[in-house]
């Protein structure tokens, strides 16, 4: 019974009542007593006990093993229950066999046994597996809330930032383009001085024309009737923007009613014209006559026309010299052909080409202002309609900027020269770097000079190449036509 006892403490892993166990080796412990007649009474508790044993080991599903042991037991167990003491010896000795038999049965359970205990580690690994994923998970999500909360705030800063940025610029958009603007208006106040430098020195070449001239035209002196030139082109530079340019060369206002023209523009178109036509020889009256016709031509055109002032002016004064295509769009017609149809109406009998660039010059304005009589007073009569009444209003801004421009010009023109010294240190300074640098410019010409110089003998062998490839092309076009009379 100990060897059951052992054998069955060996199965301690397989889940089982290990009470009943205690209880069946306890009950066959009692078969060994000193008489029958004890053995005999235990016969019940031990039957007893062995059926909630087998109970039990029917519970090991999992376990596969030869049950017939355990059958030969309980038959031998059973029979100990027989009336007669003398049969019941003899049976006990049988019941020895049948636990041995049970035994060697159950010798095979550790087998299983094992398996199962490696499920079981299998499983106990998983969990612990399982309970590491579940801790890196909780890992992750404290990750992921502490990376959202920064992120809502590193979203807060950034808003906060742009607000900033935002403000900063709202502050200071309105100074940036404040000074921009007063810079904008200073310059237009330098590109008057020097459209008005060219209109004094324009009409000053007008005048040297006709020096000799100023007894017969009534003027007490040479220079008075120099003079006399540019102060009678500002009378229509007046009238045609409201601004007169006084002895020190300030725009003042006429206060008459004006066409409301940009007075800059204006007179440098009038310089324009007065010049051109000066060079070509036109007489000095003529030419300022000439000048303000055209000047006011243009104007009307540009109303007529819808188009902007710079725009008409510039193709008036190619029309001058015969550039005829720029005023086929005003429908003006200065070719030859046409100048000799007008010479014809004129009653002159000669030839175009025997007119000199003084004759062409007048004759293409009188056909200029002949054709476009449809256009003539146009701007001063639609002056009130919308589009007119915004060039007026582009004008004014631009009176009012130069006249902005005029109060900073001379602060300007303090710092200026400082400012263009500083820039003159500062390239003498890097120059002299360069020297110490051992930075040659001239070795770097001549580099250039004789990477040009073998550009040309380049080229040299590519004519040379070209006229050999010509060459062959005539021999070919010869071979062409004589096998095509052999072939015929």
């Amino acid at each position: 019974m100990s060897t059951l006892a052992t054998n069955l403490g060996n199965m301690g892993t397989i889940s089982y009542d290990s009470q009943g166990i205690i209880n069946l080796a306890y009950s066959i412990s009692k078969l060994g007593g000193k008489t029958v007649t004890q053995a005999t009474q235990n016969i019940p508790l031990l039957k007893a006990n062995l059926q909630s044993f087998i109970q039990t080991m029917n519970g090991l599903n999992s376990v596969t093993f030869d049950a017939s042991g355990l059958n030969s037991l309980v038959g031998s167990i059973s029979k100990l229950g027989s009336k007669s003491a003398g049969n019941a010896i003899p049976n006990i000795q049988a019941l020895g066999v049948a636990l041995k038999a049970m035994m060697q049965t159950l010798s095979g359970a550790p087998a299983v046994n094992k398996n199962l205990i490696q499920m079981t580690n299998a499983l106990a690994n998983l969990a612990s597996n399982g309970s590491k994923v579940s801790s890196a998970s909780h890992a992750m999500t404290n990750s992921l809330n502490s990376y959202s909360v920064s992120a809502g705030k590193a979203k807060g800063s950034t808003k906060g930032l742009v607000s900033q940025i935002g403000m900063l610029y709202a502050k200071y958009f309105l100074l940036v383009r404040g000074i921009k603007g007063l810079w904008k208006a200073t310059k237009s106040s330098m590109d008057y001085i020097e459209t008005l430098n060219y209109f004094d020195a324009a009409w000053g070449q007008v005048a040297d024309n006709a020096v000799d001239s100023w007894k017969q035209s009534g003027y007490d002196s040479a220079e008075a009737y120099a003079d006399s030139f540019s102060k009678r082109a500002q009378k229509l530079t007046g009238k045609m923007s409201g601004f007169m340019a006084d002895d020190n060369g300030n725009l003042v206002s006429t206060g008459m009613p004006s066409l409301g023209i940009d007075p800059d523009k204006v007179m440098n178109y009038q310089a324009t014209f007065g010049q051109m036509a000066s060079s070509m020889g036109v007489a000095s009256e003529t030419a300022l006559q000439l000048s303000n016709a055209l000047t006011m031509i243009g104007a009307d055109l540009a109303s007529v026309k819808n188009l902007n002032f710079e725009d008409v002016w510039n193709d008036m004064a190619s029309g001058m010299v015969g550039m005829s295509r720029t005023l086929d769009k005003y429908g003006v017609n200065i070719r030859n052909v046409n100048l000799q149809e007008k010479l014809h109406e004129l009653g002159i009998k000669t030839k175009i080409t025997a007119l000199n660039q003084q004759d062409k010059a007048l004759l293409r304005t009188m056909i200029l202002l002949d054709s476009t009589r449809y256009a003539w007073g146009d701007l001063s009569n639609t002056l009130g309609q919308p589009a007119n009444q915004l060039r007026l209003l582009q004008s004014n801004f631009a009176n009012l900027a130069r006249t902005i421009g005029n109060l900073f010009l001379p602060i300007v023109a303090g710092v200026l020269p400082y400012v263009n010294a500083l820039v003159i240190a500062v390239q003498r300074l890097f120059s002299w770097i360069g020297g110490l640098l051992g930075i040659n410019i001239g070795s770097l010409g001549s580099s250039i000079g004789s990477a040009a110089v073998d550009m040309d003998g380049l080229e040299e062998s590519a004519d040379g190449v070209a006229d050999k490839m010509g060459d062959a092309a005539d021999k070919s076009k010869k071979w062409q036509v004589i096998y095509r009379i052999l072939i015929i």
